[in-house]
């Protein structure tokens, strides 16, 4: 009422104002409660005695700004903090920087480099992905659930905004357990598992889906020979020949090309100590040369040609991933460094140290992949991480958080696709593109 707006504030304290004396303490009793706050409503700071209190209109009045621009004008200038907007430098300022500090701010971007984003989730697998490769559109992938999904890369790249989840073309069965290997050639995906077998199954046609061929899903070829788990697969990039690495410290060769099934190994490569990851030189180019690593740490690139040690260095710690893109051979170990070799000479590119990928104590490189200039790696605390090989100093684009770890396990693989794509496979079950 407008005799009580009117009213003197030190009056409503007391309780003085009006005949009614319940109504009165009441009003006292509200004044005190909004007397002991330091402001009401961000308004009245204090009160003088015997001023007039402003009447509820001229409050809303106040409280209201005049209108919707000075309403934001008031919170930019207010308690709302300051933004930085992200900037875009130019090429020039880029390299200025690359050049004298070697690093950029955080609020600005490299437009230089390529900016890795989440495109889509692959969704298939039940379990842990421990396994991925990709050869064109095609792209395979294994897991602790001893299925080998197979997925369309083009069909699986998001046609409209807010499209995450992915289905596989196929679902490849076959294996008695987990599945620890994967590489995809022309006319088949081959895949090794905990049981020591590898098996072989025809890709599916372009443009067909799950269940469209029964008979599809069921491997066409076994090999066998390994009597310990497989734990990786590699194609010679122009030659019929698969060369496998098992926990029964041998190394075998396969063709590609035999008829039998289970077929036998070509050759058997022994060494004095168990080997955990290989691959072949992927231009081709000259003889063909196998790389593969071993759980001392050693590294032994083989001129298969001449069937002898081509050069041999040693890489730290136990070796987890190898990856070779011409001369330059990239290997991951379980200390958390990444090392780029020459694999001509064994010679490291980046000097004794390399890239100190992982650094947190227990923390492994698990994964790598190179296509020149860049590498990427996958560790065991779930983040993966790209480089520039030439400016090792930091990396180029990190995502901490890529696969949710499981006990002690994070990202299983990483494979470049086409062109600068990415395809990452982890502890959660998931393949991201």
């Amino acid at each position: 009422p407008p005799e009580i707006a009117a009213a003197p504030l030190e009056a409503l304290r007391r309780g003085e104002f009006g005949a009614g004396g319940s109504s009165a303490a009441s009003l006292g009793l509200l004044a005190s409660k909004a007397s002991a706050q330091p402001k009401l409503n961000g308004i009245i700071e204090s009160e003088p005695a015997g001023e007039p209190a402003p009447s509820m209109a001229s409050t809303a009045q106040l409280a209201e700004p005049a209108s919707e621009d000075a309403a934001h004008a008031s919170d930019d200038e207010g308690s709302q903090p300051e933004r930085r907007p992200i900037r875009r430098i130019s090429e020039q300022r880029r390299q200025r920087r690359a050049s004298s500090a070697g690093a950029l701010t955080v609020d600005e971007v490299d437009t230089n480099g390529a900016p890795w984003r989440e495109q889509r989730v692959l969704a298939g697998h039940m379990d842990c992905v421990r396994a991925v490769d990709t050869r064109g559109d095609v792209a395979a992938s294994g897991g602790d659930d001893g299925v080998v999904a197979v997925w369309a890369l083009e069909a699986a790249r998001p046609r409209r905004p807010g499209a995450r989840d992915a289905g596989p073309t196929a679902m490849l069965r076959g294996h008695l357990s987990a599945v620890t290997s994967v590489t995809v050639g022309a006319e088949h995906v081959y895949a090794g598992g905990l049981d020591s077998s590898i098996r072989a199954w025809a890709l599916p046609a372009a443009g067909g889906a799950c269940g469209d061929d029964v008979a599809g899903v069921f491997p066409a070829r076994e090999y066998a020979g390994h009597t310990d788990a497989v734990w990786g697969l590699a194609l010679a990039p122009h030659a019929s020949l698969l060369a496998s690495v098992s926990a029964d410290a041998t190394c075998r060769l396969w063709s590609t090309d035999a008829q039998q099934t289970p077929a036998a190994p070509r050759a058997t490569l022994r060494g004095a100590h168990c080997p955990t990851a290989l691959c072949f030189a992927r231009d081709g180019g000259g003889d063909a040369r196998l790389a593969v690593g071993y759980a001392s740490g050693l590294v032994d690139v083989r001129d298969l040609g001449a069937a002898s040690s081509a050069v041999a260095f040693h890489a730290g710690s136990r070796v987890t991933r190898v990856a070779q893109q011409g001369a330059l051979l990239a290997v991951a170990c379980a200390g958390g460094a990444v090392q780029v070799y020459d694999a001509r000479t064994g010679a490291s590119v980046l000097g004794s140290s390399g890239i100190l990928a992982y650094p947190a104590a227990g923390v492994a490189a698990t994964a790598v992949d190179i296509a020149d200039p860049f590498l990427v790696t996958g560790g065991s605390d779930g983040a993966v991480k790209w480089w520039d090989w030439r400016r090792p100093q930091r990396s180029v684009c990190e995502v901490g958080s890529a696969h949710a770890q499981k006990a002690d396990e994070g990202v299983c693989a990483v494979r470049f696709a086409a062109g600068s794509d990415v395809l990452t496979a982890g502890a959660d079950g998931l393949v991201r593109l």
